[in-house]
């Protein structure tokens, strides 16, 4: 909202763009109810019924947003919101912060006007003599005096949001902290019992190697012309020429990815890198 002023010592204007609807309801009202006690003569008369109606909207507008606030942090106590909603408290933070902002700005401009109010008082020989002067200097103060505990009001209300979020932050880190480590004792039990296969079939590794390479068909332990004992064929080799080969190229094979993985990780690192350094 932005006022515009025009005084003379017959006339007074006052121009107000962007006002709300029920600001000029109850500025008309105000005017025409105590048109008869405001003091024409001085230029600053004007500013006071229009200061006590801006400071109602200040007023609605700061403790709205304390009630939004207290609202979460009354659910948080309760536990009744399982993931905060970020922007919630993104929009009261904004509105906060501008509610501040509009009533430093208007805080200062009081200031100056309230300066300029009794300049003018001292050095003018119209107001001598008039006794409503002494009052709109007493309104101006006490709308100031307003002003400046709303603005402390904002200011709490940004703090105290800034609080709320920071406290989401924490329990957001703590929860995930425990999630975390649940997740490592499950995967070290996971890893014992892992261990424990690992150890299992090394155990047995060994015996069924040997059982599966003597139950091939390359030895014959069936006896022939009343001999006894047992023959290897001749074509063992065969074997050997297949599988040392083969356990060859498996293992080069494993190597051959463990290396490519290796490599696209640490590419992909050095583009993350470089991005962050181009920033």
């Amino acid at each position: 909202m932005t006022l515009v002023g025009r005084w003379t010592q017959k006339h007074t204007f006052a121009l107000c763009f962007g006002a709300p609807r029920d600001l000029q309801c109850n500025l008309e009202s105000a005017l025409s109810r105590d048109i008869r006690g405001i003091c024409f003569q001085d230029p600053f008369a004007l500013l006071s019924p229009i200061l006590n109606e801006t400071l109602i909207l200040y007023d609605r507008s700061v403790w709205r947003v304390r009630d939004q606030i207290r609202l979460v942090e009354a659910d948080r106590e309760k536990e009744l919101v399982v993931e905060p909603d970020f922007s919630v408290l993104h929009e009261l933070a904004r509105h906060a912060i501008h509610s501040s902002e509009t009533l430093s700005v208007t805080t200062l401009s009081l200031q100056t006007l309230r300066t300029h109010q009794r300049h003018y008082r001292r050095n003018s020989t119209v107001v001598k003599g008039t006794t409503q002067i002494p009052t709109v200097v007493a309104e101006m103060d006490f709308q100031l005096q307003m002003l400046e505990n709303l603005k402390l009001r904002s200011d709490a209300n940004e703090a105290r949001l800034k609080n709320e979020i920071t406290l989401a932050y924490n329990m957001i880190t703590q929860r995930d902290s425990r999630v975390m480590l649940e997740i490592g004792n499950a995967a070290k039990k996971d890893s014992a019992t892992m261990k424990t296969i690992a150890i299992l079939t090394m155990a047995f590794l060994p015996a069924t190697f040997t059982s599966t390479v003597f139950g091939m068909t390359f030895f014959d332990y069936s006896p022939s012309n009343g001999n006894q004992s047992w023959t290897v064929s001749g074509k063992f080799w065969i074997y050997w020429v297949t599988a040392i080969p083969l356990t060859i190229l498996t293992i080069l094979v494993w190597f051959a990815s463990r290396r490519d993985n290796t490599r696209r990780f640490l590419c992909s690192y050095m583009t993350v890198n470089d991005v962050e350094k181009a920033k």
